[in-house]
């Protein structure tokens, strides 16, 4: 608070940051062992501030938990929040940082920069992306690993734009696959991080001091085939929200398809299957095998030869997997009705290369 007029202010009932109350120093009602935002006077002007604290009319914002202070610990309670709702009233208030009326992972990565000091203070309006640009910053893509019945979904990020933040939800048949784990990666290994899975959801909200800037997975959700869906050549899982930082890209993400096939062990070559369907619209499921751990890029491109989408780039492990082209381009932009082509470029750690195209169809 800085005074430099000669009248007098009346800041009683107010919260000052502190339990101790502002630092005061000049004037009546001094305060010097007060802790909190210090009261500057220029001039004659004065403040009288007493009682410094008393039924607390104002919200300070990041103090989730309401005890006075500012730590990594409200940047917690949002994130357990985020997955079971718990937080009411002036909790709601404080852990909106952005100012945006919600609460989400990316207010917890202002709470957790403020706290080391990267930030002095926080945004107060909301500041969201371009959808067109979230659109294709990441991709969702499937893994069968060589544990029989074990699938994982993998969200994965380009490295396109900063990601300081993410909040991840999974739908799917509880009678076909229990939820097993969550787990971070060396992307991602920095970030505070809660999760729950229930029988028919699973829900992870991620926030860290750094933005995650590099092309790699980001977080893997594992889940094990039940009996009742061995018979079955898919198992679908509905990507109920996806927002990265406060952009929601839910409806980009659509829904993530699994063979339920049972995998007995890993493929022993590279292969690239026939997209499916085909023709499509407005989606359609690429499915390809590495025999050993590699490089991979897969590519969709126009008649022309033209890079239309980059559906995955980096590196991965052995097993089955699949990603799925919503037919948008790397702006986020919806493509023409046309014959497309979709290119994969695989270098193993056993120097093995692999590359073949194959052709398909959307139809609007």
């Amino acid at each position: 608070m800085f005074n430099n007029t000669s009248n007098t202010w009346n800041a009683t009932s107010n919260f000052w940051g502190a339990a101790s109350g502002p630092y005061k120093n000049q004037g009546s009602s001094q305060n010097l062992t007060g802790t909190g935002n210090r009261i500057y006077l220029n001039g004659s002007g004065d403040v009288n501030y007493t009682p410094f604290l008393t039924t607390r009319t104002g919200v300070l914002m990041g103090d989730v938990s309401l005890n006075g202070t500012i730590t990594s610990y409200d940047a917690a309670l949002i994130l357990k929040h985020l997955v079971a709702p718990f937080l009411t009233g002036s909790q709601l208030s404080a852990a909106d940082v952005s100012g945006d009326a919600s609460v989400s992972a990316l207010d917890a990565s202002y709470i957790l920069r403020f706290v080391v000091g990267q930030i002095t203070g926080f945004p107060g309006l909301g500041k969201t992306g371009s959808n067109q640009l979230l659109a294709s910053a990441y991709d969702l893509r499937t893994v069968r690993t060589a544990t029989p019945g074990e699938i994982q979904i993998v969200l994965h990020l380009n490295g396109s734009i900063p990601v300081y933040a993410a909040e991840l939800q999974l739908a799917y048949d509880s009678t076909l696959v229990t939820p097993i784990d969550v787990k971070k990666t060396t992307v991602s290994d920095a970030m505070m991080i809660d999760f729950r899975l229930n029988p028919d959801t699973a829900k992870v909200a991620m926030a860290g001091t750094m933005p995650v800037t590099q092309d790699g997975d980001f977080v893997t959700v594992i889940f094990q085939l039940k009996d009742k869906a061995k018979g079955l050549s898919t198992v679908d899982f509905k990507v109920a929200r996806l927002i990265l930082n406060e952009t929601n890209v839910t409806a980009d993400a659509k829904q993530v398809v699994v063979s339920a096939e049972t995998t007995p062990s890993l493929p022993t070559t590279f292969a690239l299957g026939q997209n499916y369907p085909n023709p499509f619209n407005p989606s359609t499921t690429i499915k390809y095998e590495l025999p050993a751990t590699s490089a991979v890029t897969i590519t969709v491109y126009d008649i022309l030869g033209h890079e239309i989408r980059s559906l995955v780039s980096g590196e991965h492990t052995a097993g089955y997997y699949s990603v799925v082209w919503d037919g948008k381009d790397n702006h986020g932009m919806q493509v023409a009705s046309s014959v497309y082509f979709y290119r994969i470029h695989a270098v193993s750690t056993d120097s093995r290369t692999f590359t073949t195209v194959k052709k398909m169809m959307l139809l609007k």
